[in-house]
């Protein structure tokens, strides 16, 4: 009997730590910075980045920092939601030259990808947890854009050492 009423305990105690961790998770999403959530910032950011790099929303998400880190990475995640066109679009660069690739990338898709790439690097040391998201959306762009993003790879210096093997490996292939 004692042994049980010992586990009961501990999972009482695991199961209440896990609720405070998701209530904090909660609040800490419902947290308003100048009226809006994090993510609101975040995807406000996104919309104005083409038009103005240096918008409110931008510098907003590059002060709130840390925190917008995991919404940076699933906009990032929600551009390769599309499994069909992913692999197409693939295929078609591995086996095709590029002049004569048919496929057309969504216009906001490479122009996404690297505003949040941007607003990640922006962010220095905080973005290091976000580099494989980086690395895994960088297929979904055209050539200048992913030049753009080596850029800002090459600007987080050190931080970004996740991306040396991606980055071995494009050189290895001659892809850049």
């Amino acid at each position: 009997k004692r042994y049980f009423s010992l586990v009961g305990t501990a999972l009482l105690l695991v199961a209440g730590l896990a609720l405070v961790i998701r209530e904090h998770q909660l609040a800490q999403e419902r947290r308003l910075h100048e009226g809006h959530s994090i993510r609101e910032w975040v995807e406000l950011a996104l919309a104005d980045h083409s038009v103005n790099p240096n918008s409110a929303a931008a510098r907003m998400v590059s002060r709130i920092g840390a925190p917008a880190v995991p919404y940076l990475v699933d906009a990032l995640d929600r551009l390769r939601e599309n499994r069909i066109h992913e692999r197409l679009v693939h295929w078609q660069i591995k086996f095709l030259p590029e002049w004569c690739r048919w496929y057309e990338l969504h216009p906001d898709v490479s122009g996404d990808v690297v505003a949040a790439t941007h607003l990640l690097t922006s962010m220095g040391a905080a973005a290091r947890s976000a580099v494989p998201a980086i690395i895994r959306s960088a297929d979904l762009v055209h050539y200048w854009a992913y030049i753009d993003i080596l850029d800002e790879l090459a600007e987080l210096g050190p931080v970004a050492s996740a991306a040396a093997p991606w980055l071995r490996q494009l050189a290895e292939s001659g892809d850049v």
